[in-house]
Order: structure tokens, then sequence, then C-alpha cells
């Protein structure tokens, strides 16, 4: 699709919600959909669209996306952030995850989320002795 939808995947906890990422949306800031599955109609039915402020054109919000229950954790691209949402009675931003330090080792670029444990991976993170030549990847808990 041209925002760059990349795919539409079952969620864990929630039965039948589905999330949608497009990191290349809005100039490539990004982007995340959430649907719900209406049992009536056997239709998916469109919930919200999530973004997060302050976002800049090749950020990739929307690269990784995680659903368990009620919370969603988004990661970027080139962003080096993950977003934690919650729904009660509609989704809303509720923290913003950074790495330790002035690091760019891909923050952001996978994510998952099991209970209230949050996993966020940074693949080209240096590795404990600061190596630069060869990066082994990092995750954060």
């Amino acid at each position: 699709a041209e925002d760059g939808i990349r795919d539409l995947v079952r969620s864990r906890g929630l039965g039948d919600v589905y999330r949608s990422k497009a990191p290349h949306a809005n100039d490539g800031a990004g982007a995340a959909a959430v649907f719900h599955y209406q049992t009536a109609t056997r239709t998916w039915a469109f919930e919200t669209l999530l973004d997060a402020p302050g976002l800049d054109a090749g950020d990739g919000f929307g690269w990784s996306v995680d659903i368990h229950g009620n919370t969603a954790v988004i990661g970027t691209k080139a962003g080096n952030e993950a977003y934690v949402y919650r729904d009660s009675t509609g989704w809303s931003l509720q923290t913003t995850l950074t790495p330790d330090g002035d690091r760019n080792g891909g923050f952001g670029r996978s994510v998952a989320t099991d209970g209230g444990t949050i996993v966020v991976g940074a693949p080209g993170e240096e590795g404990l002795d600061n190596d630069t030549s060869a990066t082994s990847g990092a995750i954060y808990i």
C-alpha cells in the first residue's frame, strides 16, 4: 500500500483485535492502526490510528508493534524510541521509552509485551566492551 502498511497480525490477549503498522505513513514519520473484529457483521472495524508527538520524517513509527491485553508497544525504525499505549476508554500514550545514555543502536526496531513486561530490541547496539568493529545487539527489559 502507499502508506507502507506491512502486515495485519493477530494480537494476544484481546481475542479478535488486530493491529496494522504503517511505518512509512505521514511522510515517513509512521503510524499504527488498531482494528476490532465485529462478530455480528463479520467485518473488521477501524478503531483508531496511533501516532506520537514530535515524530520526524523517517522515524518509522510503527516499524515494530505488539499488543497484549490493553497494552500496545510501538517502536520506531530510526527514532531510537518505543512508545507504550494503554486502552481503557480509548488508546492513550502512557510513556516513551528510550535507551540509556546517548546511544544509536536501533532501539525500538523490535518490541514485545506480555503481561507487565516490555522488551525492546536494539540490533545495532555495541557490545559491553564498546567494540565498534562488531555490533552484538541488545535487549532492554
